[in-house]
This record gives structure tokens, sequence and C-alpha cells, in this order.
């Protein structure tokens, strides 16, 4: 099975930074442990994840990348940089493990998927990746004016250890870009703001503003931390799935148009298609999607593409019938298919409609031609028309895709299978049943994809 394009999830038209001076000084002269690599007068590429549970993989309990992939490496003895690491200034290989060091569910975080997919693809890279998310925080708490929850100084951290750990083996290092997967917080009321007085912005302009004025800070700080002219690119995924709140899906808005208005911003897609837990993924879901973003990361910045994942373009009614709809959409591989194999079928396909605020009865949902999409209802269609995808009402799921044939490098596995002596094959933390919530993606046949690529 290959990864596809999927459809952008919904539419509607305190710490104090830390400074090591003279100590860096001294962790330049220490010892380095044995099971550290030493690569000096090497240079190393830097791709870091940041948000909230998602970017860190929470609720996955199973790792399944416990191999390495010749090239890649994190800081300290984890990939989390924020969830009880050690030795952060030494350079180890990247292998994946559950975090038993804190109490949380973290197993197979995506920077692991889109870490080895890029080093596979490319295989001339010396890669070093880190996650340094934060679980249930909005983007005011991850933020680096934020006065209450000051997250952002892990981020500094990250950078500080980064450049400490490569000075001592006299290498250089850069980070082209970072991955931001966050939004759930931002879609519901109650969260923390800048202040103390002051709430999480559910506004789409009011979560655009934020997201660029992070991205120019994050880019800023890593220009000075490392050395480099050319700021990184931001890779933002689209927010939905069961946190999706409200018709007009303010925070997934905010982020697909954000980065199409801005081009150091690039629109990874929506994690809805990939197998979860209602709302965070399961194992195979994180490194799907982690595939996922290392494709887009090679489509843009390797192979220089002006990449758009699938998005509406054009919705216009058929003169001929005041009863339907069309919706043209651009279209990275045509053509478009509802596919339901993938994952289960959701109602009308993932589409509502509404007139005058009340939905519209839909009667067929059909593919047109290789871009287009035909939308029948019950009654006409004579005010004005709101469509709707995979909006809060279908659970932030729909079922439109393109034909993309770009392979994925994982296959996806069976996390509940034991070997003869009833052991779990791929570690995991506790003792929780790991089926998805969601079907499990199927081949022609009907059989799940076990074994075969994501």
């Amino acid at each position: 099975m290959n990864i596809k394009y999927i459809i952008t999830s919904g539419f509607t038209l305190v710490f104090s930074i830390l400074s090591y001076g003279n100590t860096k000084l001294e962790v330049l002269n220490s010892a380095i442990s044995d099971d550290a690599i030493v690569l000096e007068n090497t240079h190393f590429t830097h791709l870091i994840m940041y948000g909230q549970s998602l970017s860190a993989g929470g609720a996955s309990v199973t790792s399944l990348s416990t191999e390495n992939i010749p090239g890649n490496y994190m800081l300290g003895k984890q990939v989390w940089y924020n969830y009880g690491n050690t030795n952060t200034l030494e350079i180890h290989p990247l292998v994946g493990h559950p975090s038993f060091a804190y109490p949380t569910d973290l197993g197979e975080p995506p920077i692991m998927g889109a870490a080895n997919h890029i080093q596979k693809k490319l295989g001339n890279l010396n890669i070093i990746a880190t996650s340094v998310g934060v679980g249930s925080t909005s983007i005011e708490e991850l933020s680096k004016e934020s006065e209450i929850r000051y997250f952002y100084a892990d981020f500094i951290r990250v950078l500080k250890r980064g450049s400490v750990a490569t000075s001592r083996l006299n290498s250089t290092i850069n980070c082209p870009a970072i991955f931001w997967l966050q939004g759930e917080s931002n879609y519901s009321p109650g969260g923390y703001g800048l202040t103390n007085n002051s709430a999480a912005t559910l506004t789409k302009e009011g979560y655009k503003a934020l997201l660029i004025q992070l991205k120019n800070n994050m880019q800023e700080d890593i220009k000075i931390q490392y050395e480099q002219q050319k700021p990184p690119i931001l890779y933002t995924y689209q927010v939905g799935v069961e946190y999706t709140r409200g018709k007009t899906l303010n925070i997934g808005m905010a982020q697909l148009e954000a980065s199409n208005e801005n081009e150091d911003i690039v629109c990874t897609g929506p994690v809805y298609p990939m197998t979860d837990y209602g709302g965070h993924l399961d194992a195979n879901g994180y490194r799907w999607y982690g595939e996922m973003i290392g494709k887009v990361y090679y489509k843009h910045s390797v192979l220089g593409e002006d990449f758009k994942p699938l998005q509406p373009k054009r919705i216009y009614r058929d003169q001929d019938n005041n009863k339907v709809i069309l919706i043209q959409f651009l279209v990275p591989k045509p053509p478009i298919v509802l596919d339901t194999k993938t994952l289960s079928q959701a109602t009308d396909y993932g589409f509502e409609i509404y007139t005058n605020n009340i939905r519209q009865t839909i009667q067929s949902v059909r593919v047109v031609n290789s871009d287009c999409v035909e939308i029948r209802c019950l009654s006409p269609l004579t005010d004005d028309v709101e469509v709707v995808y995979a909006g809060e009402n279908t659970g932030g799921h729909g079922n439109l895709r393109d034909c993309d044939d770009y392979q994925a490098f994982f296959n996806y596995v069976d996390i509940d299978k034991r070997d003869g002596d009833g052991n779990y094959i791929y570690p995991r933390k506790g003792n929780r049943s790991l089926r998805p919530n969601s079907a499990e993606p199927i081949d022609d046949s009907g059989n799940i994809i076990y074994n075969k690529p994501y």
C-alpha cells in the first residue's frame, strides 16, 4: 500500500534560559561515554519536532523503530529531550524504546519515522533527531512570549546542547527543518494564554498570528545558535480527528492558510488516515505519519517542489440542478478517490452541507472526474452554502485522497503479536491492548495490510 496524499482535515470556505558560559569549556574537556558516538570533523543535520502530545508520540505505548538506521543519531539516551533523558551533551545512535524514565505512554514518536525515512531516502546525511514537545499545551504555552509556562526554554536548551555536543567533536551542525504538531488544546476553551489573565486563542486569525510569531522566533534562535544563514522551514501538520471542534475548523484552517500564505511554512497534511486511539495515534499510525512528513520534506527541501497538500480550490453550483454543488480540488497526483480501505467510511465520506446554518441531507457523494467531487442534496441549495469536510460530526475523518505512488519504507505491523514464549515482539510500556479504535487498513482482498508498506 502506498503513502497517499489525504485531503486536508477539515475545511470551510517558567524557566530561565540556560546559559553555559564557562560551563561550556568544562563540558568540552570532559570524557565521552563509551557508548556515545564519536564522529569528529563531521557535519550534522538537526531535525527537531515541537508541539503537544502527538509530536511526542503520546499514547503510542509500543516502540517500533528499535533498530538504528546508520547515519541517524540523538542527543542523549533517548529521542525525547524533555522526558527523563540523560547524557544530552553526547550523540548516540537513534533507536526507539518506551520512555520508562517518565510516567507516560510514549513509545513511537513521529520524528523517528521522519528521520529514518529521510535517511533511507538520501543515505548521505548525519541526522540528529530530537523530540521536545509537551502534551496538553496551547500554542501560547509553547511560545517564547509565554509568561507562565515557559516550555520554549527546552527548545533553546536543545539548540545549546546540539551546539556543544557537536563542538566537542570539532564538528558542525545546522537545522533545516522544524516539525510542528500542535493545535488540539486551541480547539477547546480553557487553555492557557500568554499571561495569567488570558486564555488560549480559539480563533483562526489569532492562532495564525501566534504560529507565524513562533516560527519567526525559532528560526532566529536557530540561526543565532547554529550560526547558519538560511532559516529552517516550518513543517506543520493539520490538527484534526476527534479533537476537531466547531463548524469552521479554525485551528486546522489557520495551519493550512499559513502554509499557503508563507513560503517558509509547509503543510504536511492531516493525521486522520492513520490508525488511532480516538485522537492519539497508535505506534503504526505515528511511524506512518512520520514517513508522510519525511516524504514532504524530501519533495520540498530536497527536490525543491512547491508542495501543497490535497485541498479544495473552487466550490460552485451545478447550473442545471440547484440540488447539486461541485468541488474542484488541487490534486498533487490525480485522480482523487473516495477510499474506504485505508479507513472506514465516514458519514457521506466526511462531507457536510449547510444552508442558513441548517445541515442538509446529502443523497450522494461521487467523484465526477480526476479532480472534482459532486455532492447531491435532497433539497434545493438556493441560499448561501457552507461545505465542511472531516469536521466534528464525523470525528474529524473523511475518505478523500489522491493516487500518489510514492513508496513507504516501513511496514504496517501487528503490534499485538507475540513470539513463541508469549512475549510481545515490539517493546511496550504496560499491558494495554494496542488494537486501534479505528479500523485497520485493508488491501483489495479485504485483508489487513500486516507486513506490507504503509
